[in-house]
C-alpha cells in the first residue's frame, strides 16, 4: 500500500501537469486568433473563461491519452533514474504489481473520457460554436442555428436551420436525408417547418 500511494502520488502529479500544459497550449494558440475579436466585442472575462472551459471539454478525449502517455513515460523514467524501479523489482514486486496503479488510472481516465464525451461534449461544443458565431457576444443561447444530427438507428441525417430549446417540438428549415445500410442516399426531404406530433415528426 505504501508503494501504491507513492506511485499514485508521483503519477497523478505528473498527469496533472501534462493536462494543464496541453490545455494551456491549446488556449494560447486560440488566443492568437481570437484575442482581437474578444477585445472588439468587449467580451467579459468570465465569458472568455467559460468559452475556453467549454472548448476544452470536447478535447478531453485527445488531451487525456496524450497526457497519460507523457506522464507514464516521465514517471517511469524518473523512477528508473533514481534506481527506485530496480529497488522495487529487487524487493520481490512483479512488473504487473508495479504497473497496477498506472493501469487503474488509465481505466478511470477512460471511463471519465467516455462519460464526458457522452453527456457534456455535445452541449459544450454546440454552445462554443454558437458563441463564436455570435462574434463572442452574450447572445440568446436558447436559439441554435445550422444544427446537424445523424440518427444511426433510422439512418437519417438531419440538418436543422434553426431551433429553439424552449420549443423543442418545432424545427425550422429542415433537410432530412434517408440512407441505405451501405451509405447511399434513398431520398431527401426539405421542409420549412417540422413538428413533433403523435409520437413522430411531421
Amino acid at each position: 500500500k505504501i508503494v501504491d500511494r507513492y506511485l499514485l502520488r508521483e503519477y497523478l502529479v505528473n498527469l496533472g501537469y501534462c493536462v494543464v500544459l496541453f490545455a494551456m497550449i491549446l488556449v494560447i494558440y486560440d488566443l492568437f486568433n481570437n484575442l482581437g475579436k474578444f477585445m472588439e466585442a468587449e467580451t467579459p472575462f468570465f465569458l472568455i473563461a467559460y468559452y475556453y472551459a467549454c472548448s476544452m471539454i470536447p478535447m478531453v478525449e485527445y488531451l487525456l491519452p496524450a497526457s497519460l502517455l507523457l506522464a507514464t513515460l516521465y514517471t517511469l523514467w524518473y523512477l528508473t533514474r533514481n534506481n527506485e524501479f530496480t529497488a522495487m523489482r529487487a524487493s520481490g514486486l512483479s512488473l504487473l504489481r508495479i504497473m497496477t496503479p498506472f493501469l487503474m488510472v488509465g481505466v478511470l481516465c477512460t471511463a471519465l473520457s467516455s462519460g464526458i464525451k457522452e453527456f457534456f461534449s455535445p452541449h459544450a461544443g454546440l454552445w462554443t460554436e454558437h458563441f463564436s458565431r455570435s462574434k463572442f457576444r452574450n447572445a440568446d443561447m436558447s436559439i441554435y442555428e445550422d444544427v446537424a444530427y445523424y440518427n444511426r438507428i433510422t439512418r437519417r441525417q438531419w440538418k436543422i436551420g434553426k431551433m429553439d430549446t424552449r420549443q423543442p417540438d418545432r424545427l425550422h428549415d429542415v433537410k432530412v436525408k434517408q440512407e441505405r445500410p451501405d451509405g447511399s442516399r434513398i431520398e431527401e426531404l426539405t421542409a420549412r417547418r417540422a413538428e413533433w406530433r403523435a409520437e413522430s415528426w411531421w
